[in-house]
């Protein structure tokens, strides 16, 4: 499988207690290969937003009401830009469907992340 976010939680999780550093001569490969469940829009826009509202609020610590509403918009601008393309509006219901079914997650079971054990506050 694959997930969105993955790189940016553990980084800036790392980063609450130590200081990250980067060697300039470093190089990234990405591999991306197409695969079929990369095409599934309802399951990636689902886990996108799960995802997203997660490092906001477990890993950066903004759980505010003022937050969440940046996130929201944000999440409506995403599904804006997707209709600068014919592909985008076919894949327009099943991403509003995905990024529903993730805020649906996010309210009702956001107050329990499983598995997640915060960083020590200093």
């Amino acid at each position: 499988g694959y997930s969105l976010m993955e790189d940016a939680a553990p980084t800036l999780w790392i980063a609450k207690s130590w200081r990250l550093a980067a060697s300039p001569a470093a190089r990234v490969f990405h591999d991306m290969q197409p695969a079929s469940y990369k095409d599934r829009v309802f399951t990636r826009e689902r886990m996108e937003t799960v995802n997203r509202w997660f490092v906001l609020r477990c890993i950066m610590g903004r759980d505010s009401l003022a937050w969440d509403a940046r996130m929201f918009a944000y999440q409506l601008f995403m599904l804006g830009l997707a209709l600068r393309t014919p592909a985008g509006w076919r894949r327009f219901p099943a991403a509003l469907a995905g990024k529903i079914a993730g805020l649906a997650t996010v309210i009702l079971h956001g107050h329990r992340w499983r598995g997640y054990i915060p960083a020590p506050s200093e």
